[in-house]
């Protein structure tokens, strides 16, 4: 298993976390579902002084993302700040056979942020044609 944080010094409580475990199955302190529609499991994680959004999917797209919000924030652009990635983790229902298991890619929680889904399909706004004005 490999742990990439982006500055570690910054987020030391994730490498507290039990990483190598399926996201589904963990039971930490400050942890909730995020609710809504989503291809992959996804948590938010509340510590004392920074929420974090853990999303498992394939190592492969984790690392994907993990370069992609990297890039966009050096290039000055606004978006989540990318606090670390997890690949290489090994799949428990094999027995720990070596199975390739899925990555995970950590954010910090952007306050105030909502889905595009909701944004664009106007659920629960008050600020008419919003999807419109956006495209």
């Amino acid at each position: 298993m490999r742990l990439q944080l982006a500055k570690p010094a910054d987020h030391t409580a994730v490498v507290g976390w039990p990483l190598a475990s399926p996201l589904q199955d963990w039971t930490i302190d400050g942890m909730q579902r995020v609710s809504g529609l989503h291809r992959h499991v996804v948590r938010m994680v509340e510590g004392r002084d920074t929420s974090y959004v853990v999303k498992e999917l394939p190592d492969d797209l984790a690392e994907r993302e993990w370069r992609l919000l990297r890039e966009l924030a050096d290039a000055g652009l606004p978006t989540v700040e990318v606090v670390g990635v997890v690949t290489g983790r090994t799949d428990s229902s094999d027995g720990g056979t070596g199975g390739s298991g899925d990555g995970l890619l950590i954010t910090r929680h952007l306050d105030y942020s909502l889905p595009y889904r909701v944004l664009l399909s106007g659920r629960g706004l008050k600020i008419p044609y919003l999807g419109d004005r956006m495209l």
